[in-house]
């Protein structure tokens, strides 16, 4: 697979987290999820599920790349960057995405 530059996975140590542990923690894994997809959200998914990091990280992605993660690792924790319209409609959607994390760009109105 190729990924886009400045979209990938990135692994440190817990040490680079503040810990002295040695095995491996997801710091960073989607920086563009628009240009990740599905493949990237998979491969992340996978990573952060085979490092026990279910309970401590998510993506940030759009609808396709969480129904592709949720696939790998049905536990993933997902934030809907699907943010097109008005606050109304992306809480919407978040709710029917089941997205537990959202982002407002704005102050939430009533609509």
């Amino acid at each position: 697979m190729r990924v886009p530059k400045g979209a990938g996975i990135r692994r440190g140590t817990n040490s680079d987290l503040g810990g002295d542990a040695g095995y491996h923690a997801v710091q960073r894994v989607v920086k563009r999820p628009s240009q990740g997809g599905r493949e990237v959200a998979e491969k992340a998914a996978r990573l952060i599920r085979d490092t026990g990091r279910l309970h401590q990280a998510f993506l940030a992605c759009n609808a396709d790349a969480a129904e592709a993660a949720r696939v790998v690792a049905p536990g993933i924790l997902v934030c809907n960057m699907e943010r097109q319209g008005g606050n109304a409609e992306y809480v919407a959607r978040t709710i029917t995405l089941k997205a537990q994390f959202i982002q407002l760009a704005c102050p939430l109105t009533r609509d």
